[in-house]
């Protein structure tokens, strides 16, 4: 790739209009507490900043409606503590259970981006704004929307940097589980009774919630809507196979630990990972950038370890805990 390609470049600077408060890299909030000599890492749930009153003159939000942001501990695949941040839409008139708590739902964005920039807590529209969680907080229920890990929290708190596992549902039902299970000691007039909503890369997050309650169960845990939800890299075809298939695997090489990026991508696929993350490129920016054939490696999948971590990362054919709503049109991929 000799330059980047003018679509790109427009999409990138309509992106960056919409950083509501410009780069994560120059706020405070995306950076957790330093870890105090010889203390753990606080365990995954707990709370690390809380920004209680967002200025909302920097959002395009619903009438009526607050923001508040905060970062948490969340957890790998490994189950290793990883900070991440969220967000929380507040209604004028919240719906109130039997105890009088605020009704809540979890949001799980679709696909923003795979890098740190991407985060919708840092989108002057929140991301996905009327695809769903303006018309929750309009229904009167409080809106839990995690980033995900890796996108807006950059490092850990021991300085290490955190890579988005794309596409890895376990990893991002983890992200929603511990952002509502945060929220929840912050703010105790939220009630215990909640549901997950999420949308393809979000629809999978979702599915992977029902999958987490079938084995670890979650105190008021009511069930998941999973929309055209996103379940496995195996069975697409070109060009959807490369793209998707680039984003998962840095992830992939993260979790592996063993593997290295070059052993899967080509040398062209490695430069538009390297040139999508400088430029802090989120999805409509990314597409030029990946809708192209020869970007992975012939028979990258069929990669023994790979096929470990997809088996890991994928949904169904598992147990599912609660109920779950699966809306998926016959022109959605898989």
């Amino acid at each position: 790739m000799s330059t980047i390609p003018p679509a790109a470049l427009a999409a990138l600077a309509y992106e960056k209009t919409n950083w509501a408060n410009g780069s994560v890299f120059e706020q405070d909030f995306y950076t957790p507490p330093p870890l105090l000599t010889d203390h753990p890492s606080p365990a995954p749930g707990t709370p690390l900043k809380i920004e209680q009153a967002t200025d909302t003159t920097k959002y395009l939000l619903p009438p009526y409606t607050s923001l508040s942001r905060y970062t948490y501990q969340s957890q790998t695949l490994s189950n290793t503590p990883i900070p991440a941040s969220a967000a929380v839409l507040w209604p004028y008139s919240p719906k109130i259970d039997p105890d009088g708590k605020f009704l809540v739902v979890a949001w799980a964005h679709g696909t923003s981006g795979i890098f740190v920039q991407n985060a919708p807590s840092n989108h002057r529209a929140l991301w996905q704004h009327f695809l769903a969680p303006y018309q929750l907080v309009g229904a009167g229920y409080v809106v839990i929307m995690p980033d995900y890990a890796g996108l807006g929290v950059s490092k850990t708190e021991k300085g290490e940097g955190i890579v988005h596992p794309y596409g890895a549902c376990p990893a991002q039902a983890n992200d929603v589980v511990f952002a509502v299970e945060a929220a929840r000691r912050i703010w105790g007039e939220l009630s215990e009774s909640w549901l997950v909503v999420g949308g393809s890369q979000g629809g999978g997050a979702a599915w992977g919630v029902a999958q987490w309650q079938a084995k670890r169960e979650v105190k008021g845990y009511l069930g998941a809507v999973a929309v055209s939800p996103f379940t496995s890299l195996r069975g697409l075809e070109e060009p959807f196979l490369g793209v998707l298939g680039l984003a998962m695997m840095k992830g992939f090489v993260a979790w592996d630990g063993g593997v290295e990026l070059e052993d899967l991508v080509t040398d062209e696929g490695r430069r538009r990972l390297q040139v999508i993350e400088e430029m802090g490129a989120g999805t409509a920016a990314c597409l030029p950038l990946l809708l192209e054939e020869g970007l992975l490696r012939d028979g990258c999948l069929a990669d023994e370890r790979l096929g470990r971590y997809l088996h890991e990362v994928e949904n169904g054919g598992r147990e599912i805990g609660g109920p779950l709503l699966v809306i998926h049109g016959e022109s959605d991929l898989q």
